[in-house]
């Protein structure tokens, strides 16, 4: 809950297009630039006080990734500036219900995410605990994107150098075997324990060749593998769980 907080609380929504500097690609496309919303909450009192937040949907990957985002993300922000905060006592979770439906998450995060920043004094601090301190890091993966060979080979050197652990590859947009060949490139040279290895299809692979595909890629012990197949395959993906 957020308490003793002026009731002139307002939110701005700012654009802004991200520009790669590389071209990204995955199974459904090439990546050059992407859009992204900021959102600053603020007292009308005291604006050099703020939160942020992001909303940041993927486009034909995100679930809300709707021709009109922006439209919709305006009237969330209109409807925030209308409220009443304290009928709701200033409770987070009522707050966003009162915006949004479940079909928008990334507009929930982006306004959580602002309100707990502001709750925490406009720090940028979502959280404050030992990672926000620069006493604890979080392990994450090191992502190699889809390219030619050549370009993701590049990225796995660069990853492993730079002292990841964990390699997570994108695969499904190049020919299938040159994928399995960088994979193997790696195992010759680390083992399962030195490197962990992890895959991405993005639904690349159909639920007729995924098992045969995920039998190949067991050969070089794979930690695990996101969205082999597109989403809505509920019976697909059991069996492909199953088995």
């Amino acid at each position: 809950k957020i308490k003793h907080f002026s009731m002139g609380l307002k939110v701005k929504m700012y654009k802004h297009t991200l520009k790669f500097k590389f071209e990204a690609g995955t199974s459904r496309g090439v990546y050059t630039e992407k859009d992204t919303f900021f959102l600053k909450i603020f007292d009308s009192e005291n604006p050099a006080i703020f939160g942020l937040g992001e909303a940041a949907p993927l486009h034909g990957l995100s679930i809300d990734d709707f021709p009109n985002y922006q439209d919709i993300l305006q009237g969330a922000c209109d409807t925030f500036n209308g409220l009443d905060l304290e009928v709701f006592e200033w409770n987070i979770n009522i707050i966003l219900s009162q915006l949004i439906d479940d079909r928008l998450p990334s507009i929930k995060f982006g306004f959580e995410t602002a309100l707990l920043d502001y709750m925490n004094g406009g720090k940028r601090v979502i959280f404050d605990n030992n990672f926000v301190k620069v006493e604890k890091a979080i392990s994450i993966n090191g992502l190699v994107w889809m390219g030619s060979k050549a370009f993701m080979m590049e990225q796995v050197e660069e990853k492993i150098s730079t002292g990841f652990n964990t390699i997570k590859m994108k695969i499904g947009a190049i020919n299938f075997d040159e994928e399995i060949s960088i994979l193997a490139s790696i195992r010759e040279r680390f083992s399962a324990e030195q490197i962990t290895l992890r895959v991405d299809a993005n639904g690349a692979f159909s639920p007729d060749e995924a098992p045969e595909k995920l039998s190949q890629l067991s050969d070089y012990q794979i930690h695990s593998i996101e969205q082999p197949i597109k989403q809505k395959q509920i019976d697909a993906m059991m069996s492909l769980c199953e088995n």
